[in-house]
């Protein structure tokens, strides 16, 4: 291989981007946009999006890694342009959690969306469930000292 006199580092990102699991959580989660977009401002939106689908790829992602992981995937292409500082994240999540009022809006508009056969899973709830026929129904941290399952 020649020698180069002048190299330099890329300037414009990662050469290959990772593909695979981006797309497909960027197309089952289509729509879900659309609502999003009908609450907040497409900025907002577009970074609550990119977060989630971050989160989702990169189980236990912290908040300083979110913008490398960012960088080196299809999200940067689907959702571009976002700030994904650490202190922009942490201002962001802490504004989002502040507006009730927003949240509310899309939780209803959402709930407006879902037909009665769906099943929906909300994270962070736990619910007393010893059915033996449920395979959501486990242990969790704090059901083990009760001896009861939750789902």
């Amino acid at each position: 291989m020649p020698r180069q006199s002048a190299a330099s580092l890329a300037e414009d990102g990662p050469d290959y981007l990772s593909y695979g699991a981006a797309a497909l959580l960027h197309d089952e989660l289509r729509g879900l946009d659309d609502e999003l977009f009908k609450v907040y401002e497409v900025k907002d939106a577009c970074m609550i999006l990119a977060l989630a689908l971050l989160r989702i790829e990169h189980k236990g992602i912290k908040i300083s890694r979110c913008r490398q992981h960012y960088e080196k995937s299809f999200i940067s292409v689907f959702y571009p342009g976002l700030p994904l500082s650490e202190n922009t994240i942490s201002k962001f999540l802490n504004l989002l959690g502040q507006d009730a009022g927003k949240m509310n809006a899309f939780i209803t508009a959402r709930l407006a969306a879902v037909c009665r056969d769906h099943h929906i899973i909300i994270d962070g709830t736990l619910k007393q469930n010893t059915s033996i026929v449920n395979d959501l129904s486990a242990f969790s941290r704090k059901a083990r000292v009760k001896g009861c399952k939750e789902i």
